[in-house]
């Protein structure tokens, strides 16, 4: 007859199922003074009333979400987005400029906008209206981030700028109007 085995240490054994599951149970929500770390994975995005043009789709396809850090404030009632410079928390500091999401539960919310220069038509911006939600499962997300662009500027100039998405495209659509969605999963 054989002794115990290395698995009926309980010691052993409650180590290994804290590393197998993630650590410790963790409820879904926010806690004040938070610092939450994801590593982000299963990214889909989709495209709706956009222009199929390659190169412009592929500058979409290209952005990596492999990380997302927030900051929940000692209220608890707001976060703000991290950027770091490399896997260590201590090299992050809030994006520029800041993004503050609301915290509501399980939810964190932001809504922003911003515009940028379109190369070659300093008379045409676009302009993309965000809205980013995180919603919290304990040691897992879901974050789903919406882009509405739009074109702003000499009329004339952005329905040139359109007509060329355009034409660079099959599908007769452009970019005015165009919504982009991200919809990843995350890990702590």
């Amino acid at each position: 007859m054989r002794g115990p085995g290395p698995l009926s240490h309980p010691l052993l054994l409650v180590s290994l199922m804290l590393w197998g599951c993630g650590g410790p149970a963790r409820e879904p929500g926010f806690q004040p003074g938070e610092l939450l770390d994801w590593t982000l994975s299963d990214t889909e995005l989709s495209f709706e009333d956009c222009t199929d043009a390659k190169t412009w789709r592929d500058h979409f396809a290209a952005y990596d979400f492999g990380r997302r850090v927030v900051q929940v404030s000692e209220s608890g009632q707001t976060a703000q987005l991290l950027i770091c410079t490399s896997w260590s928390v201590a090299t992050c500091s809030p994006t520029d400029p800041p993004s503050t999401l609301s915290v509501d539960g399980a939810t964190m919310q932001f809504t922003g906008a911003r515009a940028s220069a379109i190369a070659g038509a300093p008379e045409c911006m676009l302009g993309m209206a965000e809205d980013l939600q995180i919603v919290d499962h304990g040691h897992q997300m879901r974050e789903t981030v919406r882009f509405q662009l739009y074109l702003l500027g000499e009329p004339a100039r952005c329905a040139e700028v359109d007509a060329g998405t355009v034409a660079a495209g099959t599908n007769g659509l452009g970019i005015d109007g165009c919504r982009v969605t991200f919809r990843s999963n995350g890990r702590l």
